[in-house]
């Protein structure tokens, strides 16, 4: 009797696990089931706040939220499929088809939501365009692009970081293109054309330093038809040193006010010599034949106008960087900038002829500022001694003097 029991107790226990696990169209998927709604934008990345609605055959309604990771998910349904609906909530979505069919059998489902861009925020642009120009704002995505009065709409985007940015068009329309147009202040009138670009008038990067400056980006229609304008980031940008931030360098020498006895005359070294030879003290001072070398700071050499105003010391409303990269055998590895040094020295110099004397430090200042500047490059513009002789290895003295 007992074993008659057990075996109505477990005929019972697999009518009860077979009534649970019901079949969903004849496949190997069973019931409960976990359904999951995926919603991400043209690029892949995951929307939040669109309403995702589980409608089954009875219009019972299950509402869900998608989070930061775009994911609705409905846990342990015993329905076997629903109608899926979509509302943009508190999202920018751009709902074109709101309602999608889910099964038990593949209870995933990833729908893709372009972004709705918010007409009624437009920023006023300039340059060439017609008067009262305005862009829309946009950001990292994918849009579907308003429709415009004209051929043409314009958007601006802010990256908000640095990096290589792709911005690309999806029409079906091969002649509708999208651009960069420039900044909102000087909107140019054609796409601008980086060297060595790939440009079909479909896609192309542009290298973001800033993250703050605008860019004004164009889609150009060639007719009244629907299009998907993206935006992302692709990579960091290329090593490049003229990005490298500046190295402030300060004067670390002992400086005291310098003043010549009245009536000595500065005579100029010779840089045409190739063989001029300067001596280095333990005081850190540079000598010529015995006499300590000044340099012309604050008033102007034979061939350029003063060193402290090139630094913005003088005036400062007049000055640059005075500076440039430091290298290590041929490797760049800093940026040096010496107009505080500068300033410091010039602080200093003989109030009637504007010298002071020459010092390992300063001299690394006129050495590395003149080889960024071109000094005593004859192929560089810059270049200062095309009407006075010079010897590549002293020009950088063009500025020093002795006092005799």
């Amino acid at each position: 009797m007992k074993k008659v029991l057990k075996l109505i107790a477990a005929c019972v226990s697999a009518l009860f696990l077979c009534a649970a696990f019901v079949s969903c169209d004849d496949s190997n998927s069973h019931l409960p089931a976990d359904y999951t709604v995926k919603i991400v934008d043209g690029l892949g990345n995951p929307v939040s706040n669109i309403i995702v609605r589980f409608i089954d055959a009875d219009g019972n309604k299950k509402t869900k939220i998608t989070g930061t990771d775009g994911i609705a998910k409905l846990e342990g349904s015993e329905v076997s499929s629903y109608t899926v609906k979509l509302e943009k909530g508190q999202s920018n979505a751009h709902i074109v088809n709101s309602e999608y069919e889910i099964k038990c059998d593949n209870p995933n489902l990833q729908i893709v939501l372009h972004g709705e861009i918010d007409t009624s925020i437009k920023t006023e642009i300039y340059g060439s365009v017609p008067d009262n120009s305005t862009a829309y704002i946009v950001s990292l995505g994918s849009y579907v692009v308003p429709e415009a009065d004209g051929a043409m709409t314009y958007m601006q985007f802010m990256s908000g970081s640095d990096g290589v940015f792709e911005v690309s068009i999806e029409s079906d329309n091969n002649a509708t293109t999208v651009g960069n147009y420039g900044i909102p202040h000087f909107v140019q009138p054609e796409h601008i054309w980086v060297d060595g670009e790939d440009y079909d008038g479909k896609k192309f990067t542009v290298q973001i330093t800033d993250g703050t400056t605008p860019y004004i980006l164009g889609v150009k229609r060639a007719a009244d038809e629907s299009c998907i304008i993206k935006i992302r980031r692709v990579s960091d940008l290329p090593y490049d040193p003229s990005r490298l931030p500046w190295t402030e360098v300060t004067a670390k020498m002992q400086l005291t006010q310098f003043t010549l006895p009245e009536g000595t005359n500065l005579v100029d070294l010779d840089i045409a010599n190739p063989n001029l030879t300067l001596t280095l003290g333990q005081d850190g001072y540079y000598y010529y034949n015995g006499k300590q070398v000044l340099i012309r700071l604050n008033t102007a050499s034979s061939v350029l106008d003063p060193i402290a105003l090139i630094a913005g010391i003088i005036n400062e409303n007049v000055g640059i960087n005075f500076g440039g990269f430091i290298y290590d055998g041929e490797t760049i590895v800093g940026r040096n900038r010496y107009n505080s040094m500068i300033g410091s020295y010039s602080a200093i110099c003989d109030p009637t002829e504007g010298v002071c004397p020459l010092t390992e430090e300063l001299a690394e200042a006129i050495k590395v500022h003149g080889e960024q500047a071109g000094w005593w490059n004859p192929e560089a513009m810059n270049y200062l001694f095309a009407d006075k002789p010079a010897a590549k290895a002293s020009a950088w003295l063009f500025a020093c003097c002795v006092a005799e």
